[in-house]
């Protein structure tokens, strides 16, 4: 039941919100750099809950391959749908990063 609970939420939260990377130049920022090294993490969404913003942004960018979700183990495990190359990571993000 909490699970549903916080998709409303998260459903209601989002309603109307400017999404950073519609201002944001992602493609002259971001890619260009990451095209160089295979192995940049981009981007890495801490404490990402069910990874909607991330799922919005795969689909926004397809070309983004290495994208990172981390949050605690119970939101990982309770996640119900994720884009297949998003990486689910159980993280506290009061401790350092595993991914830098």
């Amino acid at each position: 039941m909490l699970s549903n609970t916080d998709d409303h939420i998260q459903e209601g939260w989002r309603k109307g919100r400017v999404i950073w990377y519609d201002f944001y130049p992602v493609d002259k920022n971001l890619f260009s750099d990451a095209r160089s090294d295979p192995d940049n993490i981009l981007p890495v969404d801490v404490a990402g809950g069910h990874g909607y913003d991330l799922n919005a942004f795969k689909m926004r960018f397809p070309k983004a391959v290495l994208l990172v979700l981390q949050d605690l183990p119970p939101a990982i495990d309770n996640i119900k749908e994720l884009h297949p190359e998003i990486m689910k990571m159980k993280y506290d993000s009061s401790l350092r990063s595993p991914s830098r």
